[in-house]
């Protein structure tokens, strides 16, 4: 997560990317909810590609993945990412 950040603010879009879903996939993988947080950075760098469709398609997942009572934070930056793609 920390590398894709990191090339995330360099503008390394597709190699962030990459770390973003390797990070997503084991911390999912480990029953960890912050994976829905790489997910979203994940979303972040589809924005950056414009690849929207793909973005909106990520985005709808964590929403899906996730409960309105105990992953506040996450729901509505998913939401707010979700207002960039119209």
């Amino acid at each position: 997560y920390g590398e894709g950040r990191t090339l995330y603010e360099a503008n390394a879009w597709e190699a962030a990317g990459n770390r973003f879903r390797q990070a997503s996939a084991l911390l999912q993988s480990a029953g960890l909810p912050v994976s829905e947080w790489a997910a979203l950075e994940l979303a972040l760098v589809h924005y950056q590609r414009r690849q929207l469709v793909q973005m909106e398609r990520l985005l709808r997942g964590v929403l899906a993945r996730t409960q309105p009572q105990t992953h506040l934070s996450a729901r509505a930056r998913a939401y707010w990412l979700l207002g960039l793609c119209h």
